[in-house]
């Protein structure tokens, strides 16, 4: 599910600078990859706690791999969002390339879905920690360009339209952001057996940082 993650945002990343409506297809496409993926390892995990009763560290895990799922069936869903409303964009087939403005966003975003994974993939904790201290970055930037993209509509009115898809696509990027710090918790919660959901990095830092006194 996480390879099939990457590809969209590699393939939204090509359809939107060679303006290629033939990848935005194909983008939703692995949407629907995603959600069957999503399925069938619910039904996996169902299966799992069925019949084998997992229990401390175990059952962490298999708790945990099917938020992940969840958690990337929702991201698949995002990006084919994000597709859709670039669709839009790029159907008014003129020059102005008006996704620069969330070019930063994309880029961290992209990071942090990549880095989430790999932490979950090694359990490495200290990548996890990176994602959520990231997340809090995100939050900055984010509130930042609506504050670009508002002042682009009050000077041009006639950039409206295409600046209303633009929010769209920067609050998804936002959104996604949101997840990948959800599975980097999710990372903590297996390792360490801290539910880290609703806290700061702040927050986050210390309760590890009395663990490791501990």
């Amino acid at each position: 599910m996480g390879g099939l993650v990457e590809q969209q945002f590699i393939k939204i990343s090509q359809a939107v600078k060679n303006r290629d409506l033939i990848l935005i297809e194909e983008v939703k496409k692995l949407s629907h990859a995603i959600s069957e993926f999503e399925i069938e390892i619910d039904s996996d995990c169902t299966d799992i706690l069925a019949i084998r009763h997992p229990a401390a560290s175990d059952l962490r895990f298999v708790i945990a791999v099917s938020r992940v799922a969840g958690d990337l069936e929702n991201v698949g869903s995002h990006l084919n969002n994000i597709a859709n409303y670039s669709g839009k964009i790029l159907g008014y087939n003129d020059k102005v390339d008006i996704f620069s403005d969330i070019k930063h966003v994309e880029t961290t975003v992209n990071e942090m879905v990549k880095d989430t994974l790999d932490a979950f993939a090694d359990f490495n904790t200290e990548m996890a920690i990176k994602v959520v201290r990231r997340d809090e970055e995100l939050n900055v930037e984010y509130k930042n360009t609506m504050r670009i993209l508002v002042t682009y509509m009050m000077e041009d009115p006639m950039s409206i339209p295409r600046t209303l898809n633009l929010f769209w696509i920067l609050h998804a990027l936002h959104r996604i952001g949101e997840y990948a710090r959800e599975i980097a918790g999710y990372v903590i919660f297996v390792v360490k057996g801290n539910d880290i959901r609703h806290m700061s990095f702040k927050k986050v830092n210390q309760m590890l940082d009395t663990d490791k006194e501990v």
